[in-house]
């Protein structure tokens, strides 16, 4: 037999052709709980985002959500599975940090809110980059402002907490 004569043997079966359909299909199930500025990061064509936009504000109703997932899986063909899936894998690990960091920063200025300088000493101790004056300047004016102006003042310190705790 000549080898150009069996070129159809080395094409992947119709069975293995729907699995991996079907892997396509299931990867862009996962993508639709992704928010639209997560979907830019990854290497997606634009219309496979825009189809998993207009998937999350289909009904319920009526298989046209598993219609639209039909038509992800077949747009997520132009894409690179293993690209996607590790794009996908390391944009959910970035975001699970950042909100650790985020709830630790939360955590930190409530300890800050309500113990006052002796906490600032000891997260100073800890985190020596933090600035002492900066904090305990928010804490004075915790302290002496409204209700109003303590929602705005804790807001900053979280903030300030939250982008200096990760460096």
């Amino acid at each position: 037999m000549n080898p150009e004569e069996n070129s159809a043997d080395h094409r992947p079966s119709k069975t293995q052709r729907k699995k991996d359909a079907l892997a396509l299909q299931i990867l862009g199930e996962k993508l639709t709980c992704f928010t639209a500025h997560q979907l830019r990061k990854l290497p997606l064509t634009e219309v496979a985002i825009t189809a998993i936009e207009q998937y999350n504000l289909l009904p319920r109703k009526h298989g046209a959500r598993k219609r639209q997932l039909q038509l992800i899986g077949r747009l997520m063909r132009s894409c690179d599975y293993e690209a996607v899936s590790l794009a996908m894998e390391l944009v959910s690990r970035n975001d699970i940090h950042q909100s650790t960091d985020l709830q630790n920063a939360w955590e930190l200025s409530e300890k800050i809110l309500t113990d006052g300088n002796v906490e600032i000493n000891t997260i100073i101790n800890e985190h020596e980059h933090l600035d002492r004056q900066k904090l305990r300047q928010l804490y004075r004016e915790y302290c002496k402002g409204g209700r109003a102006e303590q929602q705005k003042i804790r807001s900053k310190l979280i903030n300030y907490l939250a982008s200096n705790l990760s460096e």
